[in-house]
C-alpha cells in the first residue's frame, strides 16, 4: 500500500465486517497491523485467513482516493509500481478462449524436438510446428483423443528451424498426458509442439486435437480462428448474452480500440499550467458523454475534463484525449499506449449472432 502524498499519521487494519472511517476511527479494528508516519512508504501487510477488508485511517487528509494504492505483492520503495488511479469495472469478462494453434501453418517437416543437445535437429521421419508467444508468460498445451505417444513443448528464440536452439523443453511421453503448462523464458518468442510419433500418423487427425492458450487453465477446445467473446460495462451500458428463438446473440453496447506505435498522438496546450495529448482514430462513441476506459488512465465524461488529474475523455466523435499526460512527444506516446486497449460506449449497441459451436454448447449447458 502506498500513499501519493504526506499525513501526518496513517493507520492500516483489517477487519471481516464492511466499517466505515467514521465508524470509530482507527480503533475500531478486529485488529490493527501497522503505524506510521508519512516518510515510511511503501507498507507491506499479510492479511488473515478471516480477511474481507482492508481499513485505513489517515489522520491528516480527507481526500484519500486520490492518494492511495493497493496492489498485490512485496515491493519496497525502489520496485513500487508507479501511482494508477483506480477506474472501476476496467477489465472485460470473456466467454469462450483464443487457440492460438493453426495447424495448417507454421509445419517444420523432417524435424524433431532433441531435448538432449537442446536444439532443432533434423530427422525425416518427423514434423514439429510452431506458434509466436510472449516472454514470460504462462501458456497450456492440451490435447484430446486420438494421442499418440508423443507429446513433447519447446520453446525458442529465433524463428525454428534445423539447428535452432532450444530454450526449454516439457517431454511427456506417453499417450495419456492431456495437457502441459509452461512459463515461457524472458527471451522465448516461439513455443514449439511434437504431438504425432512419425510420419506414418496422419497429421491433421492430431493437429485438430491440439489447443495452445494463454493462462494455466484446460479450456473446452476452439477451433483456431475463432474469438473469444469479450463482455464488458461501463456505468449503465453493458455487453451481454441473450437467447431468442432458440438462436444465441451478443449484444454489445462496448467498444474497444487497441492503440498502435503508429497512431497520430498530437499535443495541445489546454488552459494556463496544464496541456493534453489526443489522437484522432477511427471509433464512433457517444460524443461528449461517453465514459471510456483504460488501464493506464481514469476516465472521464468530456464536460468533467478540467480536472486536474492525468485521466482519459472524448473530444469528438473521432477523438480521444489524455489530460497530464507523462508522454511529452509524440513518439513517447506512441510507445508507451502502443497496445492498450480502449472502451468506450458505442453510439449504436450491436446484436450479432453467435456461431461458436463450442460456446453455444456452453451456454446452453448453463441454461439448461
Amino acid at each position: 500500500m502506498k500513499r501519493s502524498v504526506g499525513s501526518s499519521r496513517w493507520v492500516i487494519g483489517y477487519t471481516k465486517d464492511k466499517i466505515g472511517i467514521t465508524d470509530g476511527g482507527y480503533n475500531n479494528y478486529a485488529s490493527a497491523l501497522m503505524s506510521f508516519g508519512s516518510i515510511i512508504m511503501p507498507q507491506t501487510f499479510t492479511t488473515s485467513p478471516t480477511t474481507e477488508y482492508i481499513k485505513w485511517y489517515d489522520t491528516n487528509s480527507t481526500d484519500l482516493e486520490e492518494q492511495v494504492m493497493i496492489v498485490k505483492g512485496n515491493y519496497d520503495a525502489s520496485t513500487m509500481p508507479p501511482y494508477e488511479p483506480y477506474i472501476g469495472n476496467s477489465y472485460p469478462l470473456y466467454l469462450g478462449v483464443e487457440n492460438l494453434f493453426d495447424y495448417s501453418t507454421n509445419i517444420l517437416a523432417n524435424a524433431n524436438i532433441d531435448n538432449v543437445n537442446n536444439i532443432i535437429k533434423s530427422d525425416n521421419t518427423c514434423k514439429i510446428s510452431y506458434v509466436k508467444c510472449q516472454p514470460n508468460t504462462t501458456y497450456t498445451i492440451s490435447r484430446r483423443s486420438p494421442m499418440t505417444n508423443r507429446f513433447v513443448v519447446a520453446t525458442t528464440n529465433s524463428l525454428p528451424s534445423i539447428n535452432t536452439p532450444i530454450l526449454s523443453v516439457l517431454s511427456k511421453n506417453d499417450n495419456t498426458t492431456t495437457s502441459i503448462t509452461i512459463t515461457t523464458p524472458s527471451n522465448a518468442n516461439y513455443i514449439v509442439v511434437r504431438f504425432i510419433y512419425n510420419l506414418s500418423d496422419d497429421y491433421e487427425t492430431y493437429a485438430k486435437t491440439i489447443q495452445i492458450e494463454k493462462g494455466s487453465k484446460v479450456n473446452s477446445y476452439s477451433e483456431y480462428g475463432v474469438p473469444p467473446i469479450e463482455l464488458c460495462k461501463i456505468g449503465t451500458y453493458q455487453d451481454y448474452i441473450y437467447k431468442d428463438n432458440g438462436v444465441w446473440y451478443l449484444h454489445k453496447e462496448i467498444g474497444k480500440y487497441i492503440c498502435t506505435a503508429s497512431d497520430n498522438w498530437n499535443t495541445m496546450s489546454y488552459g494556463t499550467n496544464s496541456w493534453r495529448l489526443y489522437n484522432v482514430i477511427t471509433f464512433n462513441p457517444i460524443d461528449n458523454e461517453t465514459l471510456i476506459m483504460t488501464t493506464k488512465f481514469k476516465g472521464i465524461p468530456k464536460n468533467d475534463r478540467n480536472t486536474d488529474a492525468s485521466v482519459i475523455y472524448v473530444d469528438g466523435s473521432n477523438v480521444f484525449a489524455i489530460r497530464n499526460t507523462p508522454y511529452t512527444t509524440k513518439e513517447l506516446a506512441q510507445s508507451g499506449m502502443n497496445g492498450e486497449p480502449i472502451y468506450y460506449v458505442l453510439a449504436n449497441s450491436t446484436n450479432t449472432l453467435i456461431e461458436d459451436t463450442t460456446l453455444i454448447e456452453q451456454l446452453e449447458a448453463l441454461s439448461s
